[in-house]
């Protein structure tokens, strides 16, 4: 019996089939796989933007609750320490807040932890094991580092360690009691920092007015004067004339907006790490009266025409508060004398008078302190022999 020339082909069509059809089980399963991690990074990445925009939510919460109202104040951790106290690492730039108000018993500041002119700080988690029972900061020491994390770090957006960041983590609690994540956060104080990519509009100026103007009143910031942290004697942006003083770089500098934008003005390359807690590109102010609250008045208005019904008769009242003659300290000048200085100075000196005798006239007599009554010189004279030859 003779065997077939295509029996084997069967065999090895077979085998080849099988071999396909666990090719495509493996491609199907490396596909599935795959698809299973990128959901798995996908819903990972979904659940860290909500937690990071949750985040920032709160950060503004407390910004605005804080910080929010006129009569506040803030400032860097640094700037209330002595020269010689060393915080918790990570502490030194924490924004704090601080209630203006004379009224220690302020009901919305007990409300919020700033009355008795205690500060506050704008950073995530219980600062509780940070500070102690007058909201100050805890000098020296170390912290656990499972319930903190580093916001700035060192060789990263800084070049030295001790202007690293570090803030407690908040926990997110889900609906069954567990942990649905965590997030921190800092809120930088952006008004202590110089804005760098503001150019002088009077540079090059051949007006003479305001070449005056520029001398009473600083346009601008000058980068070329700050020295590296790292070397302090090293001034990045030090030249002849300076890149912000150049009329030819103005709208370069404009042009500035971040600190990897900086980096590609010449000298701006080592700069960005030292310069982190120093220069900003996108702060504004608006000029509130931290004191009183609401807006400065604008004096160039009112002292024009007529002094406004809220305005004091003194400018500064005696320390002692009494506004008697005999006392040293009669306080003053008044707010008409100012406004008559300024009548005289926008009517070119055409103003008739000056009033200068003060609201507490006794016997025509103008109450200003200190007064001069005496004046006595003292001259001496010495002899000196004539050197011979």
């Amino acid at each position: 019996m003779m065997r077939s020339k295509t029996s084997g082909f069967a065999l090895i069509l077979a085998l080849t089939l099988m071999s396909f059809i666990v090719l495509l089980l493996f491609s199907i399963l490396t596909l599935v796989t795959v698809d299973a991690e990128s959901a798995s990074i996908s819903r990972s990445q979904i659940y860290a933007r909500a937690n990071a925009e949750l985040g920032a939510m709160v950060a503004l919460g407390d910004l605005q609750k804080l910080a929010g109202p006129d009569q506040r104040v803030t400032a860097r951790a640094d700037a209330v320490l002595a020269p010689d106290d060393i915080p918790l690492p990570g502490t030194s730039h924490w924004t704090g807040v601080w209630s203006s108000k004379e009224d220690l018993d302020d009901p919305y500041d007990e409300s919020v932890g700033l009355d008795a002119h205690r500060p506050q700080w704008l950073v995530s988690g219980n600062v509780a094991s940070f500070v102690d029972d007058r909201s100050h900061l805890i000098l020296a020491g170390t912290r656990d580092a499972a319930d903190t994390v580093a916001l700035v770090r060192e060789g990263g957006a800084v070049s030295r360690v001790e202007d690293e960041v570090s803030v407690p983590v908040e926990r997110i609690d889900s609906h069954a009691g567990s942990s649905a994540g965590n997030f921190a956060y800092w809120v930088s104080d952006e008004g202590i920092k110089a804005r760098i990519n503001l150019t002088d509009p009077y540079t090059g100026t051949d007006d003479e007015e305001e070449r005056l103007y520029r001398l009473a009143s600083n346009q601008g910031v000058n980068p070329a004067a700050a020295t590296l942290n790292s070397n302090r004697a090293a001034r990045p942006f030090a030249r002849r004339l300076s890149y912000w003083s150049d009329p030819a770089n103005e709208s370069r500098v404009e042009q500035i907006y971040s600190s990897k934008a900086l980096s590609f003005i010449p000298g701006g390359e080592p700069v960005v790490g030292d310069f982190f807690h120093d220069f900003t590109y996108n702060s504004n102010a608006l000029i509130v009266d931290t004191k009183e609250g609401g807006l400065k008045r604008d004096l160039s208005t009112a002292l024009w025409d007529r002094i406004p019904n809220d305005f004091p008769a003194l400018m500064f009242t005696p320390a002692s508060g009494d506004l008697g003659r005999n006392n040293g300290d009669p306080g003053g000048p008044r707010w008409q004398q100012l406004a008559d200085y300024y009548e005289k100075c926008m009517t070119d000196g055409n103003r008739d008078s000056i009033e200068l005798t003060g609201p507490f006239d006794y016997n025509n007599e103008i109450i200003y302190a200190p007064v001069l009554a005496r004046f006595h010189l003292i001259t001496q004279i010495f002899s000196q022999p004539k050197p011979a030859g």
